[in-house]
């Protein structure tokens, strides 16, 4: 959601340089509208797509995305140790999990 990318840009900026990567998944198949949506916002970090609709893609089932947006943090280990789906769908706890990527 749009809410949601001033929150995601200013945590990836803040952390972008203590080794967060952030990832960002395209869940249409509009191709265009996707890489003007990347240029309009200045999305700086990864952004990947699959080319597909949502009920088409292998990112989503894979990870049992069932509402769109979802946000996952991932640890160094490759543990999911949040997701926005299942408990924060307003992302007011996200950043929160992200410090605690980096506290050791």
């Amino acid at each position: 959601s749009q809410h949601q990318l001033p929150k995601l840009k200013k945590i990836y900026s803040e952390y972008k340089n203590k080794g967060l990567k952030l990832i960002y998944f395209n869940e249409d198949d509009d191709v265009e509208k996707w890489k003007q949506h990347i240029l309009n916002n200045k999305l700086e970090w990864i952004n990947v797509s699959e080319r597909v609709k949502a009920n088409k893609s292998n990112i989503s089932n894979l990870f049992g995305v069932e509402a769109l947006p979802t946000c996952f943090i991932v640890d160094k280990a490759g543990k999911i140790t949040y997701n926005s789906d299942q408990s924060d769908t307003d992302l007011s706890e996200i950043e929160t999990y992200v410090k605690r990527l980096f506290e050791n």
